[in-house]
C-alpha cells in the first residue's frame, strides 16, 4: 500500500497515512530504541479506508539503521 497506494486485499485505492510518534506517557505507534521517548522510532500506518486492512512501515531509512543496531540482524533462514 505504501508504494501502490491499492490494497492487496481488496484492490481498493481510498488509502490513508496515519504518521506514528510518541506521545505522553508512552502512548504512540513507535518502537522504543534507547531510553526515552525521544530517540522512538515512529511508525506510519497505512490503512484501507474500505476493507480495513493495515499496514505497518518504517518509512525513514535512517531508522532502519537504529533499528538494526539496537534489536541486530535477523536470523538467517535455516535450511
Amino acid at each position: 500500500m505504501r508504494y501502490t497506494h491499492t490494497c492487496p486485499k481488496c484492490r481498493a485505492s481510498s488509502i490513508a497515512r496515519v504518521p506514528g510518534g510518541s506521545n505522553a506517557y508512552g502512548a504512540g505507534n513507535y518502537i522504543p530504541v534507547g531510553l526515552t521517548t525521544f530517540s522512538a522510532v515512529p511508525i506510519a500506518r497505512y490503512l484501507c479506508l474500505n476493507c480495513g486492512y493495515v499496514e505497518n512501515w518504517v518509512d525513514n531509512p535512517a531508522d532502519l539503521v537504529k533499528l538494526r543496531q539496537k534489536y541486530g540482524q535477523p536470523p538467517a533462514p535455516q535450511a
